[in-house]
């Protein structure tokens, strides 16, 4: 919850999806939504202190980032005018 206020707060809108969906389900979910990344925090990536980041509509690689560079990092993948 601290991550999604604070990635709100650097002005990148973000949605959390949790409960007892899978995560396909869930990835379907953010692919409707219509959003351009989908960030995972798994049991993996958290030991990690990292998200993996999936483009939804760029042909991208799926990248891993520190999650104390995920908040400017995903403003510049969102925002910049080469995005």
């Amino acid at each position: 919850m601290e991550l999604l206020s604070t990635l709100r707060s650097s002005g990148v809108e973000a949605v959390m999806g949790f409960g007892d969906r899978s995560f396909k389900a869930q990835m379907r979910r953010a692919d409707a939504s219509g959003a351009q990344v989908a960030v995972i925090i798994g049991d993996n990536e958290a030991a990690a202190r990292e998200a993996s980041v999936k483009p939804l509509r760029a042909e991208r690689a799926q990248t891993r980032l520190a999650l104390d560079v995920l908040p400017e990092s995903l403003s510049q993948l969102l925002y910049s005018d080469d995005a």
